[in-house]
Parts: C-alpha cells; structure tokens; sequence
C-alpha cells in the first residue's frame, strides 16, 4: 500500500519534469541561464527638468527595496542624467520546463536612490515597467506627490508622461505635464492622474514648477494612455476612468487646465 502511494505521484510528476533518474522519483536539475532584467538606457530629470546627476539606477525582478539593492544591473547618473543599465541573467537549476510565453515583454521595476548613500538598504524610489525582452530607452521624472519623492517613466510604446500645451499668468507662461502615478489604495494599487504647470524661460526651457494639482478622478487605465488636447480654445486633460459608465461602457473624463492650479472638470458628453 505504501510503495502505491508513492509511485502515483511519481509517475504523474514524470510527464512535467525535463529529466528523471531512471530507477527513482527523483529530478535531476538542470543548470539555466534565466533572463533576469533587459538592457536599460535613459535619462533622469527633476520636476524642474533639469538633469539628475549622482543617483544609484537598478533595474529589479521585483519592485521591492531589497532586490533593488541587490541587483547587478545598476549604473550612476552621469552629468546630463543619462545612465545605461546592462541586461542581466542569473544562473539557475531548473526542475520543470516553463510552458509560459512572455511574447517578447518584460515587466520589471525600475529603482532610483542618491549613489551617495551611506549604505545600499535605503529606501529607493521605485517604478514598474511594462517594457520588453530586447531591451528599453526610458525618459524618467524624480518628482514630489503627497509628500513623497516619485519616479515615473516613458518607455517607447508606454507613455505615463505628456507635456504639451500652454498656459499664461501675470507675465510668465509655460507648459502642461500630465503624469500617471501608482499609489496603493487599501492594499490595492491603482492609477492617478496629476497636472502640473511648468514654467519656462525665454529660451523656451523649462525654469521652475510652478504647481501641481492631482485630478480630482477615481482611478485611471494606462490604456489608452492619459492624454493633453486642445478644444474650443482650451487645453484639456483627458483621461479613461477605470470604473465604467452607467451602462458598463467606457467612461473618460475630460478636465479643463487654465492657470496653474486650475483645473476644471467638464460634463460628459
């Protein structure tokens, strides 16, 4: 009745192993190269979009404090913001084959911290990133929300961030950027939206933020993604709630920007 009992599971375990020993149930692992994270270049810029010089940027498995610190793929800032982050593969023993087909994507987190750290378990600031296999070129904002320091990211198919438009106030002007953010909600995360008005000098560069103002909105969809239009003479934001309409259709919200600080929500058409 015993050697029963052991020998079904034994059996049935041999249609998903890759190789058994011949006379036990007992897998012989097999030595993987396992892809990790891919090939990051890009630049980190500030909320006054100014370059981000000295801080420590790692690519992670997983968006926690300690696989930041411990990855391999990291670089520092240079003097521009630009850093490039190598493609990382870890050696693994593997017991089963994977039936799973990523389809050439790459979801991994992307973590920021100062280089200067006195050690590597502080808390970095950190981002997901829906990117992909063969590598990214990500833009980046180190920027402030509720109190908090912030990294949000653009890769080449996923924007999260928009500048576009303009505003004018008592002699100064500048531009729009609307960023999509995750927060957790209840041990939940979700998506908001935050406009914030960028000053500019008169060379056309960006100077100073002048305000930032959180979309009073529930949560948003990243697809499609947030966006700046211009309508009836004014710049709007527009952005895909993630809750549906009455009729379970898709609702979108459409905020109208002004001066900074000002935004007002438009009725639904």
């Amino acid at each position: 009745m015993t050697a029963m009992m052991y020998r079904l599971p034994c059996t049935l375990a041999f249609t998903m192993l890759l190789t058994v020993a011949p006379s036990a149930c007992i897998p012989l692992p097999i030595p993987h190269r396992a892809f990790t994270t891919p090939k990051v270049s890009g630049v980190l810029k500030g909320e006054s979009g100014s370059p981000v010089a000295g801080m420590r940027m790692a690519a992670a498995r997983r968006p926690s404090a300690k696989d930041c610190a411990w990855s391999s793929g990291a670089a520092v800032t240079d003097s521009t913001g630009r850093f490039e982050l190598p493609e990382v593969y870890v050696r693994k023993r593997i017991l089963l084959v994977s039936l799973f087909e990523s389809f050439g994507r790459a979801w991994y987190a992307l973590c920021a911290r100062p280089a200067d750290s006195a050690s590597t378990s502080g808390q970095p600031v950190i981002t997901d990133i829906d990117g992909r296999v063969s590598g990214d070129s990500v833009d980046c904002l180190l920027w402030h929300w509720r109190g908090s320091p912030r990294l949000s990211c653009n890769t080449e198919h996923a924007r999260r961030i928009r500048v576009d438009g303009a505003w004018h106030d008592d002699g100064a002007g500048g531009v729009y950027r609307l960023i999509v953010a995750v927060t957790d909600t209840n041990g939940r995360s979700e998506y908001r939206a935050i406009v914030q008005w960028l000053e500019l000098d008169s060379l056309g560069r960006p100077a100073a933020l002048r305000a930032s103002l959180e979309l009073p909105a529930p949560a948003v969809d990243l697809q499609p993604a947030p966006a700046l239009t211009y309508s009836a003479g004014h710049w709007m934001a527009v952005v895909k709630s993630n809750r549906p309409g009455a009729r379970g259709d898709e609702r979108f919200l459409t905020f109208e920007l002004g001066a900074p600080g000002e935004a007002v929500r438009k009725p639904n058409r």
